[in-house]
């Protein structure tokens, strides 16, 4: 079922599978193009990182000689770009088969439901 919706997704993000077969091919699980797709659709692409900074009193140099500066604490959000996490994560494919893991069982961990 898990193995399914991968596929299924990643031919939302735009993976060509063989039409000549059906279902996951062991080649597909090494084709880049199923796990770019499959992360495209995933968003693994981009992560979301929030913090709150602490307020800080500092002193600057300027024109009119030193001047004190109080930056209160604030919400920090920001978009990371991770392009290449698909890699990471057909690499723990690899890792959960030697461990003896199912593939329907780790897309059952790593997918969005």
């Amino acid at each position: 079922m898990n193995t399914s919706l991968a596929i299924q997704k990643a031919v939302e993000g735009g993976y060509a599978p063989n039409l000549m077969t059906h279902g996951l091919q062991p080649e597909d699980l090494l084709d880049p193009d199923f796990w770019q797709a499959l992360g495209k659709t995933e968003g693994w692409e981009e992560t979301k990182v929030s913090f709150r900074t602490k307020a800080l009193d500092t002193s600057r140099v300027s024109k009119k000689g030193v001047v004190q500066v109080h930056i209160p604490a604030h919400n920090v959000n920001r978009i990371k770009k991770t392009p290449n996490k698909w890699k990471k994560v057909q690499h723990r494919l690899i890792d959960a088969i030697q461990q003896g893991r199912s593939i329907d069982e780790f897309f059952g961990e790593i997918l969005k439901k």
